[in-house]
């Protein structure tokens, strides 16, 4: 499916193509056989353990993507220890990005997060330019620096990465508010695992929702099982609606789980 679906982009013009490659489907084979120009790394958190059974296991996996067989480039967030420690072992072309360090390749500084988004000054082997983002969350910040380095390690010109990026005004069900007419703020974020919980709630508790008290703040969640979203959910959020679950429970076991941090 996947070999037929860029080969109809190629049929149609296409040049370019993002691609978001999981770790189920470098384990599963799912990409074997495609050759990519730059492959970037986000980062780990102990979202799918379920399947590889612990964080080693789940790093050789996304790591076996970087090797010259794979990738022309490397793009590595080294925000983490495991961005390190890839970027120390890649033996093909390798760029490092961070919001945090100044070593890196690509580095974002002043970076200012608020209720509509967030801006930060990105610096590159090629110059600096601030970057004005248009979505919700600190977090995005991150997520921002990779695309940039991606596409700037490809060799697109910074001025028209920094426009793109900058450009982009929203991405559904990503930290994407409603607006009903309601008289509260209203946020939807697919954040189906403790990591996005972490991120997502001082992004939209303290920045993004500046001014608002937190006892107003509620949850709407549907999560697996076997994920510990219900312990960050009852450390910052007071209230909680309970959505579908993998396996069969009745809403107020669930509900119950949320409030003792299930």
């Amino acid at each position: 499916m996947l070999q037929r679906t860029l080969a109809t982009f190629r049929r149609h013009g296409v040049t370019c193509c993002a691609m978001e490659v999981s770790s189920h489907a470098i384990d599963q084979g799912r990409v074997d056989g495609i050759a990519f120009r730059v492959m970037a790394f986000t980062n780990l958190s102990d979202d799918h353990l379920d399947y590889h059974e612990s964080m080693e296991g789940y790093f050789a996996t996304k790591a076996a993507m970087f090797t010259p067989e794979r990738t022309q480039i490397a793009v590595v967030d080294i925000d983490d220890h495991w961005g390190v420690r890839l970027a120390a072992g890649t033996t093909t072309e390798t760029w490092t990005c961070s919001t945090r360090r100044t070593d890196a390749d690509v580095v974002a500084t002043d970076i200012r997060a608020g209720r509509l988004g967030a801006e930060f000054t990105v610096h590159t082997p090629h110059g600096r330019s601030r970057v004005g983002l248009q979505v919700l969350g600190p977090h995005q910040v991150g997520n921002a620096l990779l695309a940039l380095t991606a596409v700037v390690a490809d060799g697109v010109d910074l001025a028209a990465a920094t426009e793109g990026v900058s450009s982009v005004t929203g991405i559904a069900g990503r930290c994407e508010p409603v607006h009903a007419g309601q008289p509260y703020r209203a946020i939807v974020d697919y954040m189906h695992n403790t990591a996005g919980q972490h991120a997502m709630f001082p992004g939209t508790g303290r920045g993004a929702l500046r001014g608002r008290r937190d006892r107003h703040r509620r949850e709407p969640r549907g999560r697996g099982p076997r994920r510990d979203q219900g312990q960050c959910a009852a450390r910052r959020a007071p209230g909680s609606v309970g959505g579908r679950h993998r396996e069969t429970r009745p809403a107020e076991r669930i509900l119950d789980g949320h409030v003792h941090g299930r």
